[in-house]
Order: structure tokens, then sequence, then C-alpha cells
């Protein structure tokens, strides 16, 4: 079994760590977003119902 030098292991999970924040980040604005969504969709049922 073949194990790339050290170095080159640390530069992998140096990587991986990295797209592991942008994908945790990506999860937070999906939620924020999803929130938003919701939250608009009340207030837009909301504003249907008053006008009648």
């Amino acid at each position: 079994m073949y194990f790339p030098p050290l170095a080159e292991q640390k530069e992998i999970v140096a990587r991986v760590e990295a797209k592991l924040q942008t994908v945790t980040a990506l999860e937070a604005q999906i939620s924020e977003r999803e929130q938003l969504t919701k939250t608009l969709m009340q207030s837009i049922v909301k504003e249907f119902f008053e006008e009648e």
C-alpha cells in the first residue's frame, strides 16, 4: 500500500478542510434562505387574506 509523503498528506488534509468549511458556509446560507422564503411566503399569504 502506498501513502504519499507527509507534506502531501498535510496539503490534502488542508484542502479537504477548506472545502468542508465552504460546504458548511453554503449549508448556512441555504438554511437562512429557506427561513427567508418561509417568512416571505407567510407574509404573502397574510397579505392575501387581509385584502379580502
